[in-house]
């Protein structure tokens, strides 16, 4: 006789001897280990007189079937029909099948995921690396006021010692320097703590204050350049005002010395009075590129330009190292002339009262730079630099 069972994995029909009911063995369709059933004969119906035979044959045949289900250890027998494999089960398989399903579910969600992570880094790198435009607008207001007031320069820029720093002191007490265009007068004196450098407009000039400080995108150009652009600037100063100090120091000891004029008043006049972005621009107006001549503790840039302009331009100017640093470009739009209600405030400076004493037009020595006499600044155009003369090499 034999049993007849289905396959709890695959389902398959599955036809086997009745003496290997209760053993091992494996499925031969999906090659699953599983357990044959065992499937108890019907009882034959006894006589009244054999019942209680009948049940001991009973009891013999179920502890039989008992001892039969020991399942042996190890090699269970392949099922009739059935060719022993080497390869792993099918729930093994299934396991193999389920486990590359899941990590191919990773990488069709996942790569994407990582694809955008990767996109969205490098366009916020480029956006932060992108500096905004620098072109626009700005305003300026024309002052009424020449005279803007006194920085002091000290005398630890200049490299001098003590001893020296006291020889000139006295010099520029005595006679102070004065250098003359036609749009300004800069003036060197001397004072305890440093060397007084006074600015003024002329008869043909007024001041123009320039605010730049809604400019986000230069706030923003400035805190990534200006640090090093900043030590070129404190580098030229230094240089100008030891050799200048050395001039006078040399002139004073009788030696004959020449002195370029509009070389001290920018590296050392100018660049006195300016901090961050007046170092780096010039306005442009009538063919003429002027540089920033001051700059206050609120940014805002002191021009000295011809009377009753409307608007002009400003733009980055040639530095020491031949290099145009700052790519803006602005219009100037120059607001109707008002009295400032306050003095003109200058970064890092102290008002000097003996400076003032000091540089009388009585008793002072004045490079003339004038028209008049033969010895006018022209400013190139293309690199706001003064062209000078051997006439305006003049000895001091």
């Amino acid at each position: 006789m034999a049993i007849e069972f289905h396959c709890p994995y695959c389902t398959a029909v599955i036809r086997v001897a009745d003496a290997l009911a209760g053993r091992r063995g494996r499925c031969p369709k999906c090659d699953t280990v599983l357990i044959i059933p065992n499937v108890a004969p019907p009882i034959p119906v006894l006589p009244a007189a054999d019942t209680q035979s009948g049940l001991r044959q009973t009891g013999e045949t179920v502890a039989d079937n008992r001892s039969d289900r020991q399942i042996p250890s190890v090699n269970p027998p392949a099922l009739p029909g059935s060719e022993p494999s080497a390869a792993p089960s099918g729930s093994t398989k299934s396991v193999r099948r389920r486990s590359r399903r899941r990590t191919s579910r990773v990488w069709i969600f996942g790569l994407p995921i990582i694809m955008f992570l990767i996109l969205f880094g490098v366009l916020a790198a480029f956006m932060m690396n992108r500096m905004p435009e620098l072109a626009g607008e700005l305003n300026a207001e024309n002052l009424t006021d020449p005279v803007l007031t006194s920085v002091n320069l000290p005398w630890s820029v200049t490299r001098l010692n003590s001893e020296q720093s006291s020889e000139l002191e006295a010099i520029l007490r005595e006679e102070a320097d004065v250098f003359r265009s036609d749009l300004m007068v800069c003036s060197f004196a001397g004072t305890p703590d440093g060397i007084g450098i006074q600015l003024s407009a002329t008869d043909s000039s007024s001041w123009y204050r320039v605010d730049p400080a809604d400019q986000g995108a230069i706030a923003l150009w400035l805190r990534k350049n200006q640090p090093a652009l900043g030590s070129m600037r404190i580098n030229e100063l230094q240089k100008n005002a030891s050799q200048y100090c050395s001039d006078k120091i040399r002139k004073k000891q009788g030696e004959s010395v020449l002195i370029d004029a509009a070389s001290y008043r920018d590296a050392i006049g100018l660049n006195g009075r300016v901090s961050g972005l007046g170092f780096l621009v010039e306005a442009v107006t009538q063919g003429r590129a002027i540089r920033c001549a001051s700059e206050d503790e609120q940014g805002r840039l002191y021009f000295a330009l011809p009377r009753g302009l409307t608007s002009f331009q400003i733009r980055g100017r040639t530095l020491p190292d031949g290099v145009r640093h700052f790519p803006g470009n602005y219009t100037v739009l120059v607001a109707p002339q008002k009295q400032p209600s306050t003095p003109v405030p200058d970064a890092g400076t102290e008002s000097d009262s003996d400076s003032k004493a000091d540089t009388d037009s009585d008793s002072r020595a004045a490079i003339d730079l004038n028209k008049e006499d033969e010895a006018d600044i022209e400013m190139e155009k293309d690199t706001g630099t003064d062209k000078m003369s051997p006439k305006n090499m003049q000895e001091l």
